[in-house]
């Protein structure tokens, strides 16, 4: 049987602790107690649980809690802190360096549940606001925020996984042109079809679209190579033809039309991720001096 997905997870060797936290918590948050750092670190990277216990006591606790803070897959996590009164001042300088608080030795159980549930409700509502915060309201699609945390992300849980990644950026053709004959309304209502179509062509719940500014979009496929991603930039330009969005100021076709470009590697640094998303721009850049209305890739 496969266990569940922690909501919690924490480092410590104390067994009276973890047996506290399971007693407080486990009836309606699954709960992981672990030993090392290291596989704490993995465990949490893999599957990001909604909140983080570390022990003061432990020496790796500092570097996991920088660790954890640079992440951006525990964004908006909460990471609470365990400490008994020979270790109160180091957990006061974890607290300092950015965990949410702090709890004392002997643990509770009853305090437990209505600490780590306030906690709990927090993180939820917080990430619920970034979410907010983070999609367009045009198209419904993530913004540019959206789309640098999820490819910060990828980049990063790639990276780890040696395995390819690939960016599909889009361009409206004549975007400008079509803002200033249409009007706004028209034009917004063209962003919203067209965000629509370019979702449609995306299968797996890992894919992202989102649109970046005026007439950009992106998608990020995570674990796709050149082949697959360009089929799925082909069927994205494909979809947008098909809508037969009449432009009549176009110097490509009379319906509004989108030029593609995109670029697939396996990321082998973590600096490299900005080099990747210009590659992908320069190949865009082909696309609409070739002529438009096309997909470049390679």
């Amino acid at each position: 049987m496969t266990a569940a997905h922690p909501d919690i997870l924490v480092l410590t060797r104390n067994l009276e602790d973890a047996d506290h936290i399971r007693l407080a918590m486990n009836h309606d948050h699954p709960v992981r107690v672990l030993e090392e750092a290291g596989a704490f670190i993995e465990a949490a990277g893999t599957e990001p649980p909604e909140l983080l216990l570390l022990d003061a006591a432990l020496a790796d606790s500092e570097a996991v809690l920088d660790w954890s803070l640079r992440e951006p897959a525990l964004a908006d996590r909460p990471v609470l802190i365990l400490a008994g009164v020979g270790h109160l001042d180091g957990a006061l300088a974890l607290v300092a360096r950015g965990a949410r608080d702090l709890l004392e030795r002997p643990l509770d159980p009853r305090l437990l549940k209505i600490r780590l549930g306030n906690a709990l409700a927090l993180g939820q509502h917080q990430r619920l606001l970034r979410r907010i915060v983070a999609i367009d309201p045009v198209t419904g699609l993530g913004n540019r925020l959206r789309f640098d945390e999820y490819m910060d992300l990828e980049w990063r849980r790639n990276l780890r996984n040696h395995t390819d990644l690939a960016l599909v950026l889009l361009g409206l053709d004549h975007f400008r042109t079509y803002e200033g004959r249409y009007g706004k309304g028209a034009t917004e209502e063209a962003l919203l079809r067209v965000g629509q179509a370019l979702e449609g062509c995306i299968l797996r719940a890992g894919d992202l679209v989102a649109r970046l500014e005026d007439g950009t979009f992106a998608v990020v496929l995570p674990e796709t190579d050149t082949i697959g991603a360009v089929a799925v930039a082909e069927r994205m330009r494909a979809e947008v033809a098909a809508l037969g969005i009449p432009h009549e100021d176009s110097r490509t076709e009379p319906t509004l039309t989108v030029s593609v470009g995109v670029f697939a590697r396996t990321p082998d640094q973590p600096e490299g991720m900005a080099d990747f998303q210009a590659e992908a721009e320069r190949r865009l850049t082909q696309a609409k001096a070739r002529g438009r209305n096309q997909v470049v890739f390679g």
